[in-house]
C-alpha cells in the first residue's frame, strides 16, 4: 500500500513538472519570436539595408537589433557599412 501511495506521488510530480517544463518552453519559443519579428522591421530589404551607410545606433530600439543589422551586413558584404562598430571588436553601439 506505501509503495503504491508513493508511484502516485511520483507520477503527480513528473506530470506538474512535465507541464512546467512545457509552459516554460513556450514562453522561451513566444520570446524568441517576438525578438524576431521586431528585428525583421530592420532585414525587410535586407540587402538594400547593406548597400548605403542608412543606420546609426540611434536607429535601433535596442543594442541586439543594431547587433543583427551589423552582422548581417558584414557577413554579407565584409565591411561595417552603417559604422556601428566603432573600435572593430565585432561589437556594436558601446
Amino acid at each position: 500500500m506505501l509503495n503504491i501511495k508513493k508511484d502516485l506521488y511520483l507520477q503527480i510530480i513528473l506530470i506538474i513538472l512535465g507541464i512546467v517544463i512545457a509552459v516554460l518552453l513556450i514562453f522561451l519559443v513566444w520570446q524568441i519570436t517576438i525578438n524576431m519579428q521586431d528585428s525583421s522591421d530592420y532585414l525587410t530589404d535586407s540587402t538594400d539595408s547593406c548597400t548605403e551607410d542608412i543606420y546609426d545606433c540611434g536607429d535601433f530600439s535596442n543594442k541586439e537589433d543594431a547587433q543583427r543589422i551589423y552582422d548581417y551586413c558584414f557577413n554579407l558584404t565584409k565591411n561595417d557599412i552603417h559604422n556601428l562598430d566603432n573600435d572593430g571588436d565585432g561589437v556594436v553601439c558601446e
